[in-house]
């Protein structure tokens, strides 16, 4: 009967046990599990309108013009790395990250084409924090920032509150303004950009 005692006392003392640990460890795996990314700055200028960049933009960026700077999107920071040429530049080891916004793939340490978006959603908080790491510690401390993208601008309208910006240049937009001035559609294989009877340049 003592022995039985004993064995009921052992059990209910590991349970208590179990249930104490559970209580100690769940804070943390709660904090491991959620995170949430650090607000992105808008660096101030002195009067100069920052520029905001379009996808389209920053393609023309991807270091394959030697006579264009090498440009990377990272969190909506449009970052100039150009210094980074034997990293960025053309045919080298991380020439996929640029001309464009690859913020998932920074995130991962990812060369996948897959990754290469903004697009963050479903990423767990470890991968999310290792982001905002790397955002800091890299591109922050080394490479200047020229601009931010077109999305973090209609995302967050209120970061630019008070900073004037760059009207984002989308050629798409400017296509449907032709044809809806011309009254028809623009024949296949039309490019604004390269039609001189369109060129806004001047």
């Amino acid at each position: 009967m003592q022995i039985r005692q004993k064995n009921e006392n052992l059990k209910w003392y590991r349970l208590s046990l179990s249930f104490l640990l559970c209580l100690l460890v769940l804070p943390f795996v709660a904090l491991e599990d959620s995170y949430t990314l650090k607000e992105v700055n808008i660096k101030k200028t002195d009067g100069e309108p920052v520029h905001i960049y379009t996808a389209e933009e920053l393609k023309k960026h991807d270091g394959s013009n030697e006579n264009e700077a090498i440009l990377m999107g990272i969190k909506g920071v449009v970052f100039d790395v150009s210094e980074g040429k034997r990293f960025y530049g053309k045919e080298s080891p991380y020439n996929i990250l640029v001309g464009k916004d690859s913020t998932r793939a920074v995130a991962k340490m990812s060369l996948d084409l897959s990754d290469m978006t903004h697009d963050i959603s479903g990423l767990p908080a470890s991968t999310l924090k290792a982001l905002d790491d790397v955002f800091e510690s890299t591109y922050m401390a080394k490479y200047p920032i020229v601009g931010y993208m077109d999305y973090l601008l209609e995302k967050r309208p209120d970061l630019f509150a008070s900073i004037p910006y760059t009207q984002p240049f989308k050629i798409t937009l400017l296509a449907e303004m032709f044809r809806a001035e011309l009254g028809q559609q623009c024949p296949s294989g039309f490019s604004v950009a390269s039609d001189p009877q369109y060129d806004i340049s001047t």
